[in-house]
């Protein structure tokens, strides 16, 4: 059975101040970072592999309903990166349906778009390019906007994952044996007194074996088998550790004490290349790493003499701690500052992630 989460609950799960892995990561940059609320440069940024990721992301786990009420298809191409921002800034601040009725001129030098124009000239190809893209925002009506190929590129990433032969089995929800999906699981838990919560993509529970797979999918611009690449340098590490952590509590809330958890698993698909969709299993070593920490061995060769350098990386044991000292001790000093007296010392290959 194929068992989804409410709307009410995922929105729950959005609105609550509980800290999530995410945004825990950010302590391992900077009690700034972790802070700060960053602007992109433009008023509305479109990067297309995060919204083809999130668009497969959202039909496989929130299902067509969802997909139907958030999403909009257009028949468009859509106009450059800038005159999109300009027009969604415009759009967001509109007093009426058409495009000319508003301010126009106030987005475009927000943007600072072509200084060296004169403005008429500037209006009438922000109007020209954009005015199209506009009458399409009034009718998706808040909807995230696909065009065709985009569309097209996301329901073929879909398909993939449902029906090639290395992953389709993750998503057949066998009834006839007690095997149950579930999608987008929010769960609440603590750690050291602190309130936590984490967003699983999906949990797969056979009731037969009495066995539970967590699962996150993942998709990328590149090829899939360069994935643990990715995992390393985006510390999905923590991410699957955290999501471990997380799955204790939800076995508990579901009367599940005798189920075995097993391998944390990504499920990877590529949105730019030709190729398989591969399944990654994280090991223990990987997921003890993103609960407390590890440091590797790293070769540097300079001139003819090879070097060994110690590169280490916190779990999420360590931001943790870090984050509860900064509940006592503020927020307007840093915690590895403080800790080093402002002294750091410069190495031959140092790397903070």
């Amino acid at each position: 059975m194929v068992i989804r989460s409410n709307k009410k609950a995922i929105q729950e799960y959005i609105e609550s101040s509980a800290l999530n892995q995410s945004k825990l990561k950010l302590l391992s940059i900077s009690a700034q970072a972790f802070q700060e609320v960053r602007e992109p440069d433009l008023f509305f940024e479109e990067k297309e592999h995060f919204l083809i990721g999130k668009a497969v992301d959202d039909v496989i786990t929130m299902g067509e309903d969802y997909w139907n009420d958030n999403y909009y298809i257009s028949n468009i191409t859509k106009p450059s990166d800038t005159i999109m921002s300009i027009i969604q800034q415009v759009f967001q601040s509109r007093t009426s349906d058409s495009l000319f009725e508003n301010d126009l001129l106030s987005a475009i030098e927000a943007h600072n778009y072509q200084p060296n124009w004169k403005i008429d000239t500037k209006i009438a190809k922000v109007s020209t390019e954009g005015e199209v893209y506009w009458h399409e925002l009034v009718q998706s009506e808040g909807k995230t906007i696909l065009d065709k190929d985009q569309y097209m590129k996301c329901v073929s990433i879909v398909n993939q994952l449902q029906e090639h032969r290395f992953t389709r089995d993750y998503f057949i929800a066998d009834a006839k044996y007690n095997h149950d999906i579930h999608y987008q699981v929010p769960i609440h838990f603590y750690v050291d007194e602190v309130e936590c919560k984490a967003l699983l993509d999906m949990v797969i529970v056979d009731h037969m074996y009495k066995t539970i797979i967590p699962i996150d999918i993942k998709t990328m611009g590149d090829y899939t088998k360069f994935f643990d690449y990715q995992a390393l340098r985006r510390r999905y590490d923590i991410q699957a550790s955290w999501y471990m952590k997380a799955l204790q509590q939800w076995k508990e809330d579901n009367n599940m004490q005798d189920y075995a958890i097993h391998e944390f698993r990504f499920i990877v698909a590529s949105t730019t290349k030709q190729c398989d969709p591969l399944i990654y299993l994280c090991s223990q070593e990987f997921i003890n790493a993103g609960e407390f920490g590890s440091s590797r061995l790293r070769a540097i060769k300079v001139s003819n003499t090879t070097y060994e350098s110690e590169l280490y990386s916190y779990g999420w044991r360590k931001l943790l701690y870090i984050y509860k000292w900064h509940q006592e001790n503020g927020w307007d000093k840093d915690y590895e500052i403080e800790m080093n007296n402002g002294i750091f010392t410069i190495g031959s290959d140092y790397q903070k992630y």
